[in-house]
C-alpha cells in the first residue's frame, strides 16, 4: 500500500512549515494593522505610474523629470480649483431649490398613503413623520448648537487628515517618479540575476 502523505515529514520540515503559516498570518496582521499605510504607499505609486507619460513627454522637451512632476500637478491644481469654482456653487444652488420639492413630495407620498385602500399601507403610513424638515429653522439651530460645534470639529479634523493624507500621496507620487528604478534596484539587489527579471 502507498505511504501516507505525512510519512517524509521530518520535524524540521514540520517547524519550516509552521513557521511559514506563522509569517503569513504575521504578514496580514501588519497590513491590516498598517493599512492606512499600505494604501497610502500604493496610491503614490499608483499616481506616479499615471504621470509617467506625461513626466517622459516633458522630459522630452529638455525639462527636468522633477519640475516636470511639479507642473503636473499644479496642472491638477488648476483644474480642481477650476471644478470647484465652475460647478460646486450651481449644484448648492439646485439642491437648495429642490429641498422644499421634496418635502412637497413627502407630504404628497404620505397622503396618497393614508388615503389606501390596503390597510398596511394605512399603518404604514401613521408610522411615518408628519412631515420632513430640511430647510433648518431657528429653533432647531438653536437646539442643535452644541453639537453645530462638535460637527464642525469632527469636520476639521476629517479635513486635515485627508489633507495629510493627500499630501503623503502626492510626496510618495512625486519620490517614485524620480527614484523608482533605483529603489528598485537596492530591493531587488539580493537576488540572483535568474530571479531579478521576474522578481521586477
Amino acid at each position: 500500500s502507498p505511504a501516507p502523505p505525512w510519512s517524509d515529514w521530518t520535524p524540521r520540515r514540520v517547524i519550516l512549515g509552521t513557521l511559514v503559516v506563522l509569517l503569513v498570518v504575521i504578514g496580514f496582521l501588519l497590513v491590516y494593522r498598517f493599512r492606512l499605510v499600505v494604501v497610502t504607499v500604493f496610491s503614490g505609486i499608483v499616481v506616479s505610474m499615471a504621470m509617467a507619460p506625461g513626466v517622459d513627454w516633458l522630459h522630452r522637451h529638455r525639462l527636468p523629470r522633477a519640475v516636470s512632476v511639479i507642473l503636473i500637478y499644479l496642472v491638477l491644481l488648476v483644474l480642481l480649483i477650476g471644478f470647484i469654482v465652475l460647478l460646486v456653487p450651481p449644484i448648492v444652488d439646485q439642491l437648495s431649490a429642490a429641498v422644499p420639492q421634496i418635502e412637497r413630495y413627502y407630504r404628497d407620498l404620505k397622503v396618497a398613503l393614508v388615503n389606501s385602500p390596503l390597510l398596511v399601507i394605512r399603518q404604514v403610513a401613521a408610522q411615518m413623520p408628519a412631515q420632513i424638515n430640511l430647510t433648518p429653522t431657528a429653533s432647531a439651530a438653536t437646539g442643535q448648537a452644541f453639537d453645530a460645534v462638535s460637527q464642525a470639529l469632527n469636520t476639521t479634523g476629517a479635513i486635515l487628515n485627508g489633507l495629510f493624507t493627500l499630501t503623503a500621496i502626492l510626496l510618495i507620487g512625486f519620490y517614485w517618479t524620480l527614484e523608482s528604478e533605483s529603489a528598485l534596484r537596492v530591493v531587488l539587489r539580493p537576488l540572483s540575476n535568474e530571479r531579478r527579471e521576474s522578481a521586477h
